[in-house]
């Protein structure tokens, strides 16, 4: 999927999946490919011209920049973008765009269960599948039937509730594998390993922490933009777009239009979770960075101490190179026997090298306290 994908993009073209009737279909297709396809499942005579899906709308579904999460309703098509999720969802079908940063597999197979559901249940298999369940063959148009029936939901809520699932589901997925890693720095920090390689890992981990944060962000804004204004949640249903971009004399007012409890409900939900992952995901990253900061400390002692370490080599030096000139200055006409003396060029010596095996010992220790 992922090289159909690359080629689809080389050639000017993405790849979206038509999802209809239980069944999906592959295509490519360019932004005018796309408009028209939309246009081609809405009723566009019962419609006002500034309700309909634009190409700057197309062209914003099939960007591939990072997107801002956000549902757009127009008329009998609502636009989601729920990283990684992109897809349009259209009176009885879904068209999912495909990208590098999802597994379609999953959504896929979710969304042929629902449209199949409600759209394309005619035989004990696709019913039996969408709910999990095995049914007798002469019952399963009224299984079908009376499961559309006791739905809270229609079609389109459904599949944005898939939506979620996937998005949320993703989300956690990103969220467990930075948990992962952040056990591992914290680990090696208690078992005090070398803060070179801490500094490593905790350096390649930044990144995928703040992409988690910046999407749970995005989601928990956007959550909180359609549950405070009622309107917002009234253009999920495409039973109300009629009230909104319907021309007819007779048509009801949007206001009047009453609230789905259920769907709201849902969304509530899915605020709950989405603030939990939110949480979950600002206490990584200020971990962190506390983290860092305690690493920074540590170093901070460290370079503190070699540097008092190296002023007290540099004063030794000093008195050394003071003595060794007074001692030249005042013994250079004295005759001593030194430099023919064996014993004292032993004694010399070993004083030497005991000495600088003290000063290596004193960098090794240091060096093992503060690993480094």
């Amino acid at each position: 999927m992922s090289s159909m994908v690359k080629i689809s993009k080389i050639q000017g073209k993405h790849m979206v999946i038509e999802v209809k009737k239980g069944q999906f279909f592959m295509n490519e297709f360019s932004c005018f490919d796309l408009l028209r396809k939309v246009k081609a499942s809405c009723n566009i005579d019962k419609s006002r011209s500034n309700g309909h899906i634009t190409y700057r709308d197309c062209k914003q579904m099939l960007s591939d920049a990072e997107c801002v999460p956000n549902i757009n309703a127009r008329f009998e098509c609502i636009l989601v973008r729920l990283f990684p999720v992109s897809c349009i969802i259209l009176m009885d079908s879904v068209l999912a765009i495909a990208n590098e940063n999802l597994k379609l597999d999953g959504l896929i197979k979710d969304l042929c269960h629902i449209t199949g559901l409600y759209h394309g249940a005619t035989d004990s298999e696709s019913c039996a599948v969408a709910r999990g369940e095995s049914i007798p063959k002469g019952d399963a148009d009224m299984y079908a039937a009376e499961l559309v029936s006791d739905s809270r939901f229609p079609f389109e809520v459904s599949v944005l509730e898939c939506c979620y699932n996937t998005a949320i589901s993703h989300l956690e997925s990103d969220l467990l594998s930075v948990e992962r890693q952040f056990r591992l720095v914290d680990d090696m920090v208690m078992n005090k390993k070398k803060y070179k390689d801490i500094s490593i890992i905790l350096h390649d981990i930044k990144q995928p922490v703040s992409n988690v944060l910046e999407v749970s962000k995005g989601f928990e804004e956007l959550m909180n933009e359609i549950l405070n204004d009622s309107e917002n949640i009234k253009m999920l249903e495409f039973s109300n777009h009629m009230a909104l971009y319907g021309n007819e004399p007779s048509k009801v007012h949007f206001s009047e239009c009453s609230l789905n409890r259920d769907l709201e409900i849902l969304l509530e939900y899915f605020d709950q979770e989405i603030e939990h992952l939110s949480k979950r995901s600002r206490t990584i990253y200020n971990s962190l960075a506390d983290l860092e900061r305690h690493i920074n400390m540590e170093l901070a002692i460290t370079r503190n101490e070699m540097m008092r370490f190296e002023v007290m080599c540099s004063i030794i030096g000093t008195a050394f190179g003071a003595g060794a000139c007074l001692s030249g200055l005042f013994g250079m006409n004295v005759i001593n026997g030194f430099e023919e003396s064996k014993f004292a060029f032993t004694v010399i010596t070993v004083i030497f090298l005991i000495a600088l095996f003290i000063a290596l010992c004193i960098t090794k220790f240091l060096h093992l306290k503060h690993r480094v």
